[in-house]
């Protein structure tokens, strides 16, 4: 839900192509340093248990460590786009 919310507003402006969509996706899924920091709070003031507190720790880290990958991935995706467009219909009937 959070990866729609962040590429909603960019895709209903039509200010942006697929891969900046996809990228201000991923980008607002890595918030590594805020989330830990806000973690820490939490079980300090009892809101949540050690073990939702490791699980929520290593959600950070997973997300955080696969952002670039993921945005390679996307730039990869889009310049593959790009050069079908640019060749033409005609180059794909080869």
């Amino acid at each position: 839900m959070r990866l729609t919310a962040a590429s909603a507003p960019v895709q209903f402006a039509s200010l942006a192509t697929w891969s900046v969509s996809q990228t201000s996706k991923v980008r607002e899924n890595c918030r590594g340093l805020t989330e830990l920091v806000v973690l820490g709070v939490g079980p300090r003031l009892g809101i949540i248990t050690p073990t939702v507190f490791a699980m929520l720790v290593v959600m950070t880290l997973v997300t955080t460590v696969l952002t670039a990958p993921v945005l390679t991935l996307i730039d990869r995706v889009a310049a593959r786009q790009r050069s079908t467009v640019l060749k033409g219909p005609e180059a794909e009937a080869r």
